[in-house]
């Protein structure tokens, strides 16, 4: 039997009971702002139509809040009719089947991972009112190669990695600034990348290797990925970068251009980000208070990471704006189509370094309507919103402490998945 089908009572584990109203089916969409369109042969942005798979998606009405959402099937369990109906109309070993892989599918997708970080670290090296500071290290690893560019990791940086230990000032009575949330020690480090490297920028960089250095950048908090899995020395564990760095200083090495922070381009070659496929499914599962919850205890600030992709570009309408230490802030209103009618996240804090282009235009009230950059967790507003909050089960709700940092106005079209980039 199928259970998921129009007219079926299922259970959602956040939304609770719901009513099967349609499945999507197989549609024609632009597939770069997604729009549904009527036919194969229709042309919007310029390109004619894709065929979209939507077999599998449901739209479900919730009696909760009265609500219809759109729902992948392997998110959708019975409800106590649809399982005797189950059991009454099919053999056991099928009921255990379809209630097995239901459960798994449950258990590991779109997990969230909790971190926790050094309140010490946060107040020496945060400013008030940004993430945008100064790290020292001890000793540093710069990669040996720059990454190409073109989209998704091949965004034209090198990762230098700096150990726990090589951290100045990396926390308190020696426990370590970012680690896992239950981990009591931790080998998570910290990388430094610089961006849109010339020949000149690169040497300077590898000269760094095994040398002590000062970094100026913006601090990113974000779950790539990197928290898990192979590590190298200039890329070991972690969820805290600074990224963009556009300064550093090292022994016979002095490097700054804050105007190196703009979207990248090598050749005939630019850098696109992932459009809306990939941010307005991040985008909502925050509306939805699925992650970034806060607390914190004596020590450390315990942050609630999603994974996620790296780059990102979104239509926008630029709201306030205002400066802050070693930049401008803006307040966006995020739209998940490129005619900004379908809104996905209001009130968004976009953040861009002095010095670069994108921070002048957001300053001179230019018309900005997409902005290419990347999502962080701002660890100052972190400790705020997380303070008399002690233990997770008292944890707070913070969307307020997600930003983006832009790297300027887009000079390609987004891309919906990797294999745009090849």
């Amino acid at each position: 039997m199928k259970f998921v089908s129009p007219g079926q009572r299922v259970i959602h584990l956040r939304y609770g009971r719901g009513t099967v109203e349609n499945e999507w089916g197989t549609f024609y969409s632009c597939r770069f702002c997604f729009r549904p369109l009527h036919s194969q042969n229709a042309v919007c942005c310029g390109e004619k139509a894709s065929i979209v798979n939507g077999a599998g998606i449901y739209d479900v009405l919730f009696h909760r809040d009265g609500l219809t959402r759109s729902i992948n099937r392997v998110w959708l369990l019975p409800s106590a009719g649809a399982i005797h109906d189950l059991f009454r109309r099919t053999d056991m070993k099928r009921v255990l089947l379809v209630l097995t892989v239901t459960c798994l599918a449950f258990t590991t997708s779109a997990q969230t991972t909790w971190y926790k970080f050094s309140k010490d670290f946060i107040n020496s090296h945060y400013p008030n009112d940004c993430a945008i500071g100064k790290l020292e290290a001890k000793t540093v690893a710069p990669a040996k190669n720059v990454h190409a560019i073109s989209c998704g990791g091949n965004d034209g940086e090198v990762h230098i990695g700096i150990e726990r230990a090589d951290v100045v000032g990396p926390g308190a009575d020696g426990q370590p600034f970012s680690a896992p949330a239950d981990a009591d020690g931790s080998d998570f480090g910290v990388v430094a990348e610089p961006v849109n490297l010339a020949s000149s920028t690169k040497s300077s960089a590898g000269a760094l290797d095994g040398e002590a250095a000062t970094f100026e950048g913006y601090y990113r908090l974000w779950n790539e990925g990197h928290g898990t899995g192979a590590a190298a020395p200039s890329n070991p564990h972690h969820v805290l970068e600074l990224h963009p760095v556009w300064a550093f200083t090292g022994v016979g090495e002095n490097f700054s251009d804050p105007a190196s922070i703009h979207p990248m381009r090598s050749g005939n070659a630019v850098f696109r980000g992932y459009g809306a496929s990939k941010f307005r499914p991040l985008l909502e599962s925050l509306s939805n208070e699925e992650w970034l919850h806060v607390y914190e205890d004596d020590t450390f600030v315990y942050v609630e990471l999603r994974k996620a992709e790296n780059f990102y570009q979104l239509p926008v309408t630029v709201n306030d704006r205002h400066d802050v230490s070693g930049g401008v802030e803006a307040t966006v209103d995020v739209f998940s189509d490129t005619g900004h009618h379908n809104q996905v996240l209001s009130g968004l804090h976009v953040i861009a370094n002095t010095g670069s282009d994108i921070a002048g235009q957001l300053n001179s009230a230019d018309n900005i309507r997409f902005l290419l950059g990347i999502f962080s967790v701002n660890l100052r507003k972190a400790e705020d919103l997380a303070r008399g909050h002690q233990g997770q089960d008292n944890a707070v709700f913070a969307p307020s402490a997600l930003e983006f940092f832009a790297y300027g106005v887009p000079l390609g079209r987004a891309v919906a998945s990797s294999s745009g980039c090849r």
